[in-house]
């Protein structure tokens, strides 16, 4: 399932480096930007081969071990091949996440931040997640989380 969302951010896109900011986001930056934000970690150095995230969302704790698949100023792609997921924070099951950010201008002064995830569950947690509102939680925390990194990157100057 695809879930996308746009954050204004009021600087030029010339401005805005994505790959940057993404892989020097501190772990406390990071637990700001959304209430589901438990932790963040990078790996390969300068390389910006990858990074861990820790979430809670849709009553189910979310650790995806990301790799870097584009990274660019403006657009960052992430794929998260055995994302491991505890429903109730229990029951371990395994999925596949796909993350995009990208930044577009909207003026000379202004741009626009698009997150976009695609969560490739497994049968049964599509089944069970029809009784928890398991796409709802989902959005409505890629709202928020795209809007706490539109504000981080404003905060930042882009950077």
């Amino acid at each position: 399932m695809i879930f996308s969302h746009e954050a204004p951010i009021p600087l030029p896109v010339s401005s805005i480096r994505l790959d940057e900011w993404l892989f020097h986001l501190s772990e406390k930056e990071y637990m700001a930007c959304a209430r589901g934000h438990r932790a963040i970690g990078t790996n390969g150095g300068e390389h910006f081969d990858g990074m861990v995230n820790v979430e809670s969302m849709a009553g189910a704790l979310l650790i995806q071990h990301y790799r870097t698949k584009q990274l660019e100023a403006d657009y960052v792609k992430l794929f998260s091949e055995r994302s491991r997921g505890y429903l109730m924070h229990l029951l371990p099951f395994t999925l596949q996440v796909g993350w995009e950010m990208q930044v577009s201008s909207v003026s000379a002064e202004e741009s626009k931040l698009r997150c976009t995830i695609d969560v490739m569950n497994p049968p049964w947690i599509r089944f069970a997640g029809f009784f928890n509102a398991t796409n709802y939680w989902i959005h409505r925390h890629l709202i928020e989380e795209t809007n706490g990194f539109a504000r981080d990157l404003t905060q930042k100057g882009g950077k």
